[in-house]
């Protein structure tokens, strides 16, 4: 873009007004004659103007590009140049977009398969110069406008000469387009910035709409929903930390803390964000007693398994997880005596979860969960509490009664074991007391 294009009329290669000016071809009555078939004693005629067209943020007119005398197919040479000066255009892309918020992948138009030559005076090589000309003709003030004359121009001219021109020119006033979108929407960072810091999501979310009806282009309305997304991801990391922190305190009684975080969340202005806390809270249960509960999870290390475990289980940020392509079960390396053993944990995509008490190689006792099982408390905070008293074995999960398979003869005395297949599990504590006299 920004200079004239030509082509040698012997031997079809491609020929620049930066060529002309640097000697490495010539231009003589109308004719283009490139450095290698140029005559050496030959000399630019006063035809050729070194004028050039304004192209600056892309306001410019689009150069004309002057075709070949014959087209019988396009050379090797050809595509070389071709091929380099669309390399151009995306390098010219990614320099102008580098510092601007990531934009969504674009489908690319479709590119036509490789067709027999189309002879420069048939109705479709005419059709595509009239395309193409209408095109350049498209005020360069309106880049709207341009593109979308382009686009018509690559339909047009698929299959002949002119292809190739039409597509590098299109794919450089997108990539100005979308340039030009992202530093004015960056222009609403300062205000949104002010929304999060004041936890106003709504107000944040109600700005971004504003934004996104400015333009139906989907160049613009997918980099505010990147945006929009990106907020609302802020919410759900501050919506499960406040959601951890009430429950906590709902099972200490503590009713002030409670309705403290309620309080901050409905002032989010999320309906949705608000109803989803008192669901889970419904489902706490408050402690009535004051037995303390022993840590068998320190929260740092996997101490409390036995070594078999621990090649496919590990502590990330303060939870039990397993590791990518595990799969053998964790085992505590200890008995679990009679009283109660609560299990915090939380879990998403589930296709298969068990916890096994008093596992020993004569029976054990299991709670076990499928995908359908599960759903309701996906990705939710969960409390599995088994109270383990002599032969009975009962288990609660977030209050509500497990039931519990008994294989084979299980004894008063056993391991704790469990696993998993999910897309994410996090074990964030794993307590016992004793029971109560």
């Amino acid at each position: 873009m920004g200079q004239e294009i030509g082509y040698c009329f012997k031997c079809q290669a491609r020929v620049t007004s930066a060529d002309l000016e640097k000697g490495r071809g010539i231009r003589q009555e109308g004719r283009w004659l490139c450095e290698d078939c140029a005559p050496q004693d030959a000399a630019p005629s006063a035809d050729y103007s070194r004028s050039k067209p304004d192209i600056r943020s892309g306001t410019g007119r689009i150069p004309r590009a002057t075709p070949p005398a014959s087209r019988p197919g396009p050379g090797k040479n050809q595509l070389l140049w071709i091929a380099g000066g669309i390399a151009v255009v995306v390098i010219i892309a990614v320099a102008m977009l580098s510092g601007t918020p990531s934009e969504p992948a674009r489908a690319p138009v479709e590119r036509p398969s490789r067709q027999d030559p189309v002879p420069e005076d048939s109705p479709r090589e005419r059709a595509a110069k009239a395309a193409l000309a209408k095109a350049r003709a498209v005020g360069g003030s309106d880049l709207d406008r341009q593109i979308a004359a382009y686009l018509a121009a690559i339909e047009a001219a698929n299959g002949t000469s002119l292809q190739a021109e039409a597509r590098e020119t299109y794919d450089g006033l997108v990539a100005i387009r979308r340039s030009a979108y992202a530093r004015e929407l960056a222009a609403s960072d300062p205000p949104l910035q002010g929304h999060l810091a004041r936890e106003e999501f709504k107000a944040a979310l109600e700005l971004l709409d504003v934004l996104r009806k400015r333009r139906s282009v989907s160049d613009w309305t997918d980099l505010v929903n990147q945006k929009a997304d990106q907020l609302r991801s802020v919410a759900d990391t501050a919506f499960a930390s406040l959601r951890e922190k009430a429950a906590d305190a709902k099972r200490r009684n503590l009713k002030a803390d409670v309705a403290a975080v309620r309080e901050r969340v409905k002032k989010w202005g999320l309906p949705e964000k608000a109803d989803e806390l008192d669901r889970f809270l419904a489902g706490v249960a408050v402690e009535s007693d004051e037995r303390p509960w022993r840590a068998i999870f320190d929260g740092r290390t996997i101490g409390f398994l036995n070594p078999q475990s621990k090649s496919t289980w590990a502590v990330d940020n303060g939870a039990v997880v397993q590791l990518p392509k595990g799969n053998q079960a964790a085992q505590s390396a200890a008995n679990i005596p009679d009283g109660e053993l609560r299990i915090r944990f939380q879990a998403s995509g589930v296709e298969k979860l068990y916890f096994t008490v008093r596992q020993q190689d004569e029976g054990r006792y299991t709670a076990l969960w499928n995908t359908v099982q599960f759903s309701a408390f996906e990705g939710l905070p969960c409390e599995l509490i088994f109270t383990l008293k002599g032969d009975t074995v009962v288990a609660t999960l977030n209050g509500q009664p497990v039931p519990l398979e008994a294989y084979s003869n299980p004894k008063r005395e056993g391991r704790l074991q469990f696993n998993v297949t999910a897309k994410a599990f996090r074990l964030t504590a794993l307590e016992h007391r004793p029971l109560p006299e």
